[in-house]
C-alpha cells in the first residue's frame, strides 16, 4: 500500500483495523466498496468520507511507527523492538519493516499481541508461536531462526546495552546552535515518544526544553 494512488480496497482494508471499527461499520464500508467504491476514494458521502479517514489514519499510523520503532538485533537474524499503536497495526508495521529489512526476521511487540514478518525468499510460511511473555517468543523464534537459516549476524552488531551508546550520540552532537524544536517535532511528533518507546528520546527532549527555561530571560519572552 503506497502513500499515493491508494484504492478504495486499499482504504477499506485499513479501516477494519481502526480503533472505532465496528462490525456494523465493516458491513457498511464492504457493501460500499462494492457498489460505489468511487465515494471512499472522492470521500464525496458522509460514510465514504469516514471510511477515508478511518482508513488514512491507520496507514499513517503504521508507516510512522515502523520509522521510529527501535529495533534490537539478535545474532539469528532477527530484529525485534515494542510499540504502542493505537489501532490494530502490529502486523502492519512488521510487515513494512520487513520489506526494509529483508534478510531478517522481524518481531513486533504491541501491548496486545506479537506480530512475525519476513521478506525471506527461503521461508515457505512462517509458524505460529504462543508465550506467556516476550522473552518465552523471543526464544522460540531464536530456536526457529537457528533451525532454517545458516548466516549469522556479525557479533560486532550485537549491543547489549545499546542505549548507553545512543546517549552518548545525543550528548556529543547536539549542539545549542542548530537547536531548532519546531522542526524536531515535525521530524518526531511528541506523541511518538510514548507510541514508539522512544524514553531516550524524551528524556533528552526534556533536559533541552528544562535547560531553555533555566537559561531564559525577560528578553526572550519580550521577542
Amino acid at each position: 500500500m503506497s502513500f499515493c494512488n491508494r484504492s478504495a480496497s486499499d482504504y477499506v482494508e485499513a479501516a477494519k483495523r481502526h480503533k472505532d471499527a465496528t462490525k456494523v461499520f465493516i458491513e457498511k464500508a464492504s457493501s460500499l466498496l462494492q457498489n460505489k467504491s468511487y465515494e471512499i476514494t472522492s470521500g464525496c458521502s458522509e460514510l465514504g468520507s469516514l471510511v477515508k479517514k478511518r482508513g488514512n489514519a491507520v496507514i499513517s499510523e503504521s508507516y510512522k511507527l515502523s520509522a521510529y520503532v527501535r529495533l534490537t538485533p539478535l545474532s539469528e537474524m532477527i530484529l525485534f523492538g515494542s510499540c504502542l499503536p493505537e489501532h490494530n497495526t502490529g502486523s502492519m508495521i512488521a510487515e513494512y519493516i520487513s520489506k526494509r529489512y529483508q534478510n531478517f526476521l522481524i518481531l513486533i511487540f504491541t501491548d496486545k499481541d506479537f506480530y512475525l514478518a519476513s521478506e525471506r525468499v527461503d521461508i515457505s510460511k512462517l509458524p505460529t508461536f504462543s508465550g506467556k511473555t516476550n522473552e518465552e517468543i523471543i526464544e522460540k523464534v531464536r530456536i526457529f531462526s537457528m533451525s532454517i537459516f545458516d548466516d549469522r549476524l556479525d557479533e560486532k552488531y550485537l549491543l547489549l546495552n545499546a542505549d548507553d551508546l545512543w546517549e552518548v550520540f545525543y550528548e556529543t552532537q547536539f549542539l545549542s546552535q542548530r537547536e531548532n524544536l519546531k522542526l524536531y517535532h515535525r521530524a518526531i511528533p511528541k506523541y511518538m515518544f510514548r507510541k514508539a518507546g522512544m524514553s531516550l528520546e524524551e528524556e533528552f527532549y526534556k533536559k533541552v526544553t528544562d535547560k531553555n527555561k533555566q537559561n531564559a530571560t525577560l528578553d526572550k519572552y519580550i521577542e
